[in-house]
């Protein structure tokens, strides 16, 4: 699984919790250990293309702290896709621990 689908899935595991902005979204996926603080233009612009290809929607929202922000959610196709991406993450994690034991067993 390249990075692109990582940050894909990740992006609509967390929006399946709750919609979100782009900003928040930064944050929310650094806490699972996915990194795009350091372009985070990249995650605007990988929404925008999400959102092109009808997996996520967004919602302008009245800010307090300023104007209005786009607050992305998943769509039907984006819930699909989410689920499509969980069992391939299912698959490759069950490839990993196949080549992690048999690489444990080789180096005993």
């Amino acid at each position: 699984m390249d990075d692109t689908v990582i940050v894909e899935g990740s992006v609509l595991l967390l929006l399946a919790e709750r919609s979100d902005h782009g900003y928040a979204l930064v944050r929310r996926l650094g806490g699972l250990g996915i990194d795009v603080s350091r372009d985070p233009g990249a995650l605007y612009r990988r929404l925008a293309a999400m959102e092109r290809r009808g997996l996520v929607e967004h919602r302008m929202c009245r800010s307090d702290k300023g104007p209005a922000r786009k607050v992305y959610l998943p769509t039907t196709q984006g819930a699909e896709a989410l689920d499509d991406w969980a069992r391939r993450l299912g698959r490759t994690i069950g490839t990993l621990q196949t080549c992690l034991a048999l690489h444990a067993r080789l180096r005993d």
